[in-house]
């Protein structure tokens, strides 16, 4: 049974975004539109990777998002082989880059 374009299109942009996201990317634009938006960090080769792949990738600008990171310190008073791990929240500069995706008929 053939798949009709809007599965299709479904596909390729499901499997765009698994590409993305296994390498870090975050996708931002709502399914099955293009073109595809995603952030990635400042120095990701990602946008790179996808243009070695034929897809044409646009840079969008920057922006800053809250992104989770962990620290890991020595407290005072305790230890110094005792280490104490901290959750945290802070912002991040993240590029954003639109890709066309590709004519389905």
């Amino acid at each position: 049974m053939a798949l009709d374009t809007k599965e299709k299109r479904r596909a390729v942009w499901s499997s765009l975004t698994a590409f993305i996201r296994n390498r870090h990317g975050m996708v931002t634009s709502p399914p099955d539109v293009s073109p595809l938006r995603f952030e990635i960090t400042p120095g990701s080769s990602l946008a790179e990777e996808l243009r070695r792949l034929g897809y044409k990738v646009l840079g969008a600008g920057t922006t800053e998002r809250l992104t989770p990171f962990t620290e890991t310190i020595s407290e005072h008073g305790r230890p110094k082989d005792q280490k104490v791990t901290r959750n945290h929240v802070g912002f991040a500069q993240v590029e954003i880059y639109d890709l066309d995706l590709p004519v389905i008929r």
